[in-house]
């Protein structure tokens, strides 16, 4: 699951909406219509392989042209509100959903009359056929009404005029609801847009000379102790507590970026129970080493970690997992976050973590 809750804590992320004139801070809109295909990652979604989604998104977003927003990326930036009604071409088993989202959106000039931007959306949907054994029993994607939503996109723009732009687009996207119930194997698909957005002014960029090493002053390598816990539910029924504590080491290779690496212990007591449950042998503690990238966005710090297990708990089936967290630097020392992970395709379980650093 790529990109969880990014642009969710972009959008407060104070370089790009603070200390812009009204020149350079700008209102637009967009309407984007999509078609895809569902992605058969799993047997298991057979009955749903030949589904086409389609849908009709609007959009409000804050243009901002402003020379800090440039500084920090060598780009401008978008950030809004996305509303989304989706149908799956799959009615009696995947139905419709109604999704409120927020997006970032970076945007890099090609020439006067083109750019192109790369776009990270989260936000919840509202789904109206989830699972059920005995009215829905095919619908293995999501068990609950609302789900997570998640984005990740390329588009190419063409200016019709100062304020009107013709969008071509191609997105990758997620829904699932991060493990909290099963089944969850998620919808993954693809879509296409042809879309247009109109800002209310006509955009003035402003620029000023970057200063990669005073900002990558503000970064500094940094050794930290991360707690996080959680709680995974069974059968569809109990649910069982999960708890880790890990040890990590960041080194800030540049302005907007980091390098680490980490180890964790981690007490998983839903694989507990399931060894329990088909007498194996074994225990709910696990030991794993991890490697990851940390993107430095103001106070707010998104990490991507790939991880191995070098001792696994009992009914653990995966060797590697993923996780991808986001913490807020509250000081010093603290940073309060929300991380996801992931073994391949299948969302395990979303915690809240807690880091202080020494």
């Amino acid at each position: 699951m790529r990109f969880f809750l990014f642009a969710l804590l972009l959008f407060l992320y104070p370089g790009i909406r603070a200390e812009n004139t009204n020149e350079t801070s700008n209102v637009g809109f967009s309407f984007k219509p999509h078609i895809g295909f569902v992605i058969v990652h799993s047997r298991e979604l057979a009955f749903v392989k030949e589904s086409l989604p389609k849908v009709f998104m609007l959009e409000t977003y804050r243009y901002n042209t402003g020379a800090d927003v440039y500084d920090h990326c060598l780009c401008s930036a978008k950030t809004g509100i996305s509303f989304a009604f989706w149908d799956y071409d799959n009615p009696t088993i995947l139905g419709r959903s109604a999704d409120l989202s927020l997006f970032l959106e970076p945007v890099f000039r090609i020439n006067k009359s083109m750019n192109f931007s790369i776009r990270g959306a989260a936000g919840l949907s509202y789904l109206s056929n989830p699972y059920d054994s005995v009215n829905n029993p095919y619908n293995l994607s999501y068990s609950t009404k609302v789900s997570f939503n998640l984005s990740v996109g390329i588009q190419l723009n063409h200016a019709l005029s100062r304020q009107t732009q013709l969008q071509f687009g191609t997105y990758f996207n997620h829904i699932s609801n991060g493990g909290i119930k099963e089944p969850n194997k998620g919808i993954n698909f693809p879509t296409f847009s042809i879309g247009m957005t109109y800002v209310l002014q006509t955009p003035y960029y402003e620029r000023k000379t970057l200063s990669l090493s005073s900002q990558r002053s503000e970064q500094s390598d940094r050794l930290s102790l991360h707690f996080s816990g959680s709680n995974k539910q069974v059968e569809m029924k109990r649910y069982y507590p999960i708890a880790g504590m890990a040890i990590q080491y960041m080194n800030a290779v540049s302005s907007l970026n980091g390098i680490g690496i980490e180890f964790e212990w981690l007490w998983h007591g839903a694989n507990y129970h399931i060894a329990e449950l088909n007498n194996l042998k074994g225990n709910a503690l696990s030991f794993s080493s991890a490697i990851g990238n940390e993107l430095y966005l103001g106070r707010f710090y998104f990490q991507q970690y790939f991880g191995v297990y070098l001792k696994k708990s009992a009914a653990e089936k995966r060797d590697v997992f993923q996780r991808y967290s986001l913490f807020y630097r509250a000081g010093k020392h603290l940073m309060p976050g929300i991380g996801l992970r992931v073994h391949g395709h299948v969302a395990d379980f979303l915690d809240l973590r807690l880091g202080y650093n020494f």
